[in-house]
């Protein structure tokens, strides 16, 4: 079973439609067999036309599921039939889920029924339950499409990748201002989660992440970095699951993060800089999740320890900060951190436009950042002194 690869070659049945056009797409936004053999798809419907849309998620997807000489009936299932109105450019997701049948040790294909002249594939391994599926593969009606393809090297297990994700953003930006380049790394590893997943509740986790943000006097003399940020952080993270359409509101509450983050530049004597926080962070969405909204992610935060190397570092970093996203899902985003300092006295403020771009001929993905900084403490070698810097490049992650 470790080695288990579950092939997923669902057409969605026109049981699922009230309504159907030529501008609804369907495909998996993620496919996941988890290591209690609970199979849970998200099924992704988009607009791709110029006028809302009609859709109806069945309760249940009907199917089979086979290895080599032998099959098995299977049901996906969700709560209840709901029928959802899409707007022109937008998607809609729901997420179905069965148990996996007993004493398998292959290849699992799973096929339903379909009026449809589509087919999508997701191919998902058993080690990583958290993958994104493979869409795009079609096949005319009454045909089987085959597998998606996967590398012979990828059957060589280094990681448990479905437990590693994105944290902060990941970007390099460049301006006109001595240090001129920036760039940031980050990711969060899950250590541990505590229930099992299902399409109405999303286990709790402890996860362990770790920022980078860097400084680079590129212009310099032999290229030095002007100072470097190192910050481990330990999270325990709630969130909630998506809500149902029937559910979709103006408000939601997303769950919240709190943890305990290091952060130093690496140095010694005079030019240490490093201390110890424990904040909470819930998050709050205000909008459809689907089309424009505003995510909230106020900050509150405790310095734990002493602070002998900046002890007025609180006077410009202050207890708290808060983010503002304002963003359409695929579309542009505008964010706003802004850092109040002790009474509001030294505030800081970074503003962070992406756009998102994209080129068909090699699938080039990615986003440019437009970054404008106005505070205090870009660095934290020189958190005291203020500074004001427009930068602009590109985002990987925002």
């Amino acid at each position: 079973m470790k080695n288990l690869f579950l092939a997923i070659l669902l057409a969605i049945p026109s049981a699922l439609a009230l309504a159907r056009g030529d501008d609804l797409v369907v495909s998996f936004a993620h496919a996941r067999l988890d290591a209690t053999s609970s199979i849970t798809v998200d099924v992704l419907v988009a607009n791709t036309g110029k006028e809302p849309a009609h859709f109806t998620f069945a309760a249940s997807i009907d199917g089979k599921i086979s290895e080599v000489n032998r099959s098995w009936v299977i049901r996906l299932t969700r709560p209840q039939a709901e029928p959802v109105s899409i707007e022109p450019g937008a998607f809609a997701v729901r997420t179905y889920s069965a148990v996996a049948p007993s004493g398998t040790t292959g290849r699992l294909v799973m096929e339903v029924d379909t009026t449809w002249p589509e087919a999508v594939v997701a191919v998902v391994d058993r080690a990583s339950t958290s993958t994104g599926a493979a869409t795009g593969a079609t096949a005319s009606s009454g045909t089987s499409p085959s597998p998606a393809a996967i590398t012979a090297a990828s059957r060589i297990e280094r990681t448990f990748a479905g437990r590693i994700a994105p944290h902060e953003p990941i970007y390099f930006i460049y301006g006109s201002h001595t240090p001129s380049a920036k760039f940031q790394f980050s990711f969060k590893y899950e250590l541990a989660h505590f229930g099992t997943s299902s399409p109405t509740y999303v286990p709790d986790t402890l996860q362990f992440a770790y920022t980078q943000r860097s400084l680079w006097d590129i212009r310099g003399n032999s290229s030095p970095f002007y100072d470097t940020s190192y910050m481990p952080e330990l999270i325990f993270e709630s969130l909630t699951p998506a809500p149902q359409h029937s559910q979709s509101s103006w408000f939601n509450y997303l769950g919240y993060q709190t943890a305990v983050r290091h952060e130093s530049n690496g140095r010694e004597g005079d030019t240490s800089r490093s201390l110890n926080t424990a904040y909470i962070q819930p998050l709050i969405a205000i909008g459809p999740l689907d089309t424009w909204h505003l995510i909230l992610a106020p900050e509150v935060f405790a310095y734990i320890g002493g602070l002998s190397d900046n002890p007025d570092l609180p006077d410009y970093r202050g207890y708290g900060q808060l983010r503002a996203i304002l963003a359409r899902n695929k579309g542009p985003s505008l964010m706003l951190t802004a850092i109040p300092g002790r009474g509001f006295h030294k505030h800081t403020l970074q503003w962070d436009l992406t756009v998102p771009v994209h080129v068909p001929v090699i699938d080039w993905r990615t986003y440019l950042l437009f970054q404008y900084f106005d505070g205090y403490g870009e660095s934290l070698l020189h958190y005291n002194q203020k500074s004001r810097i427009f930068r602009a490049g590109v985002s990987f992650v925002r």
